[in-house]
């Protein structure tokens, strides 16, 4: 079944007609008794038919009149029911954002009940991937992808840890800036599908990395993305391929809104800046964690290889 989009302004323009509309019917019917009523009488030939015609016509049209006032009313409700659900859905999207950047939580592992002195993110909400630590001065805890990594804080390691921690900050500031973004892009009327059709064209140029994208869905709960979608995102991606980041900002801005795509363009580049931002902190981050965690070396072969055998050294043939 196809999705239904609804536009709460379209609705309550209508029911301004549908009630302007209502308006006029009743007063033409009130206008077309009173000039029934002002006909001449002719012995009661045209007059007692005008009026009674006139009366008839007055009650149709005020019947008209409130069906449409009571449709304009429908329509004025089903707007608000919308926009109730929506600036609902909204203050959830506030409310999880604010937890993820800073989120107050008093207790280390086991129940100890002391404060982290230094956290950031929150693996509670999933909304970064389990991306999210907390710092307890001689140890820290790390979410990864779903794995709890406690390490202690040693001299050695106390630098890359600390490191580690700012790419994190830097990561979690841009992330929770480009939700905010695009939370403000979809308060003034732009649909979700548009908004996250822009990011797969970034990423599709190169702009975003896919590892954002798939944060970036977790964060707004969009599941798998249609494959028609990515092809029609990497198609248009080819088109632009060499273009400026301002000209590609001047593209998006005709993807989100083909009537006005300039007054978007600020957003947008907010959009990329903080993208970029998120990308090349998470990758900072990534790499200093290979450090501090070296990936496990990959197991020996089980099999042996057979080794070739030498060619035979060939023997010069004596001369007869």
């Amino acid at each position: 079944m196809a999705r239904i989009r609804v536009n709460t302004e379209d609705l309550k323009t209508k029911a301004k007609d549908f009630e302007s509309a209502g308006e006029a019917i009743s007063r033409a019917g009130d206008e077309i008794l009173a000039a029934a009523m002002a006909m001449p009488s002719y012995d009661g030939q045209l007059s007692g038919p005008a009026r009674k015609a006139g009366y008839a016509i007055q009650t149709q049209a005020k019947a008209l009149g409130a069906a449409l006032a009571g449709d304009a009313e429908s329509l004025r409700k089903a707007a608000r029911d919308f926009e109730n659900v929506d600036n609902q859905a909204i203050d959830l999207f506030e409310e999880n954002t604010a937890l993820m950047s800073d989120s107050p939580i008093y207790d280390g592992p086991g129940g100890e009940g002391d404060a982290p002195i230094r956290q950031g993110g929150t693996p509670e909400l999933l909304i970064f991937g389990f991306l999210a630590y907390k710092d307890y001065g001689d140890y820290v805890i790390f979410w990864r992808n779903g794995q709890t990594i406690t390490i202690e804080i040693t001299d050695e390691n106390r630098s890359l840890i600390s490191q580690y921690e700012d790419y994190l900050d830097e990561f979690f500031k841009n992330f929770a800036d480009l939700l905010n973004t695009y939370n403000y892009l979809v308060q003034q009327g732009i649909s979700a599908e548009k908004i996250f059709w822009v990011f797969i064209l970034l990423v599709s140029l190169d702009l975003f990395t896919a590892g954002l994208l798939d944060k970036l869905g977790v964060a707004l709960g969009i599941g798998l993305v249609a494959p028609a979608i990515v092809k029609s995102a990497a198609d248009k991606a080819t088109e632009m391929a060499g273009m400026s980041p301002l000209d590609i900002i001047k593209e998006c801005g005709k993807i989100l809104d083909p009537v006005n795509p300039e007054k978007w363009l600020p957003e947008l580049t907010n959009l990329l800046q903080y993208g970029q931002g998120a990308c090349q902190a998470l990758d900072n981050a990534n790499e200093v964690w290979n450090i501090l965690v070296p990936p496990p070396a990959l197991p020996e072969s089980p099999y042996v290889r057979v080794p070739t055998p030498p060619t035979p050294t060939p023997t010069p043939t004596p001369t007869p």
